[in-house]
């Protein structure tokens, strides 16, 4: 919307049902991290609110979305700092994020701008402002991290410098492979 600077849309998916999914803001929304769905004939249906994103400014909204084999919405809100799992009616199966008081609960989370799940049901996140890969259970919760800062002539296979993208592949011969953008 061009009255609207702030938001960027920065990535979709497309629900089952022919819903598309993703961020939007209206004018007095900021600093809310919220979700909708829009169908074919436009009606947009709030989907998801992952809460605030004040301390980042209005322009810091990347975030990333997958939509599941089952049709559920997986939600990494970089700013929020969580992962979410939404059924296709919206309602929360789980929530990933730090807690202030640690514990095996607590999902350390800098900045999840990328998500995916792959066939054996993990998810894996693309934690750009940590410079790791985070993989939590088919639940939510954190199972580990992998990986560390690391520039251009990094060269010992853990290093990352933002990764902004992740899927996973499964190929002919049935390898699945899980593919970083950094």
């Amino acid at each position: 919307h061009p009255t609207h600077f702030a938001m960027i849309p920065f990535v979709l998916e497309v629900l089952h049902d022919g819903r598309v999914l993703t961020r939007w803001m209206e004018k007095g929304d900021w600093p809310e991290f919220r979700f909708y769905t829009r169908d074919p004939s436009g009606k947009m249906e709030e989907l998801a609110h992952l809460g605030s994103n004040a301390s980042r400014g209005p322009w810091w909204g990347h975030y990333g979305l997958h939509v599941d084999g089952d049709g559920n919405a997986l939600i990494a809100g970089g700013p929020t700092q969580v992962v979410e799992c939404h059924r296709p009616d919206g309602q929360r199966l789980w929530r990933a994020e730090r807690k202030p008081e640690g514990g095996p609960d607590s999902a350390w989370l800098a900045g999840p701008h990328a998500v995916t799940r792959d066939s054996r049901g993990f998810v894996w996140v693309a934690d750009t402002d940590a410079n790791r890969i985070v993989c939590l259970s088919p639940e939510g919760k954190m199972l580990f991290s992998y990986g560390h800062f690391g520039g251009l002539d990094s060269r010992d296979g853990e290093s990352f410098c933002m990764p902004c993208g992740i899927t996973t592949v499964v190929d002919g011969a049935g390898q699945e492979w899980l593919y970083v953008a950094d």
